[in-house]
């Protein structure tokens, strides 16, 4: 791989990587500041994170590229 590719993937995947960080200590704190057990905070803000991390893939994977192939036929 050069360095372009790899420069490209790591910018592709860093939306990925933030909004599940993003989505994990936001959950996280709000379950804790309404005194929820930490150990079921921490199980439900790995959870949201897992998803966010999901529908951001299906977003940037799926989504976008039916966007621009529509944008493409125009």
């Amino acid at each position: 791989m050069n360095k372009d590719t790899l420069i490209n993937n790591a910018l592709h995947y860093s939306a990925v990587i933030i909004s599940a960080g993003l989505a994990y200590f936001t959950v996280f704190f709000i379950l804790l500041s309404l005194e929820v057990e930490a150990d079921r905070a921490l199980h439900w803000s790995l959870f949201a994170s897992l998803i966010t991390a999901l529908a951001t893939l299906f977003f940037k994977m799926v989504v976008a590229p039916l966007r621009t192939r529509d944008h493409d036929r125009e």
